[in-house]
């Protein structure tokens, strides 16, 4: 498990910015994770298009939970992930839960992030993109992604649901 200081952040995940695209959420399978957050988005949002945390409760949504992150924006703007699921800790070769974005990805790909949940969190509505990862020592990923905007109490939080392309749930 990767220890801050230890790498530098380059080793952690990489990204070509050629290979992002943004997508609609037509664009992705119907099972896959992502096509299925967005289902309980759908069901959980507020008015305002912003999920509140206490409306999503983990333990009824299990096949959803290894591809779930939750990260909270700062009052520095900065990103801070809150949790990791297990999904995403093995296609990233490591848990940064705690970790703030910037200390483990940088240049193009932490640019795209912090575009994308900017965006859903000023929008208030989920922003979709597929992209290449290539984790530290690992195989790269083919990966679809939904940023979901949130909130607890006044503190500004992003669901980022990240899976490989080829991911399926089962039917609910």
């Amino acid at each position: 498990m990767p220890v801050l200081g230890e790498v530098a952040k380059s080793d952690y995940v990489t990204g070509a910015a050629q290979s992002y695209r943004k997508l609609q959420p037509d664009d992705i399978p119907a099972n896959h994770p992502v096509a299925r957050f967005h289902d309980v988005y759908l069901e959980i949002a507020g008015a305002d298009g912003v999920i509140d945390r206490s409306l999503f409760h983990p333990a009824e949504h299990p096949p959803l939970l290894p591809w779930v992150q939750i990260l909270e924006r700062m009052p520095d703007s900065r990103y801070r992930a809150r949790l990791l699921g297990t999904g995403v800790t093995r296609l990233l070769k490591g848990d940064f839960t705690g970790w703030y974005l910037d200390d483990y990805i940088d240049g193009d790909l932490l640019h795209q992030r912090l575009t994308e949940f900017n965006q859903a969190l000023e929008e208030c509505k989920p922003v979709f993109s597929m992209s290449t990862i290539r984790p530290e020592n690992g195989p790269n990923w083919e990966v679809y992604r939904g940023i979901f905007p949130a909130r607890k109490d006044e503190q500004d939080l992003v669901f980022a649901i990240l899976a490989p392309n080829v991911e399926r749930l089962s039917a609910p």
